[in-house]
C-alpha cells in the first residue's frame, strides 16, 4: 500500500512538473511570437521611416541654403 502511495505521489510531482515546463514553454512561445511581429513591423516601416527623413533632410538642406543666402545678403548690404 505503502509503496503504490508513494508512486502516485511520484506521478503526481512528475505531472506538476511536466505541466509547469508546458507552461513556461508556451509562455516563452508566446513572448517570442510576440517579439518577432514586432520586429516584422518595425522592418517594414523601415523604407517609409528612410524615404521621410530624407525628405526633412531635403527640406532642411533648403532651409540652410535660404539662410546662407540671406546671410550673404546682410554681409554684403552691411559692407555697403
Amino acid at each position: 500500500m505503502l509503496e503504490r502511495v508513494i508512486e502516485k505521489q511520484i506521478q503526481d510531482d512528475f505531472r506538476s512538473a511536466e505541466n509547469q515546463l508546458n507552461d513556461f514553454i508556451n509562455k516563452f512561445q508566446s513572448d517570442f511570437d510576440h517579439i518577432l511581429r514586432e520586429k516584422e513591423q518595425k522592418e517594414a516601416q523601415a523604407p517609409e521611416i528612410i524615404n521621410s527623413l530624407k525628405a526633412e533632410k531635403e527640406r532642411l538642406s533648403k532651409y540652410l541654403k535660404d539662410l546662407q543666402d540671406v546671410r550673404d545678403f546682410l554681409n554684403s548690404w552691411k559692407q555697403s
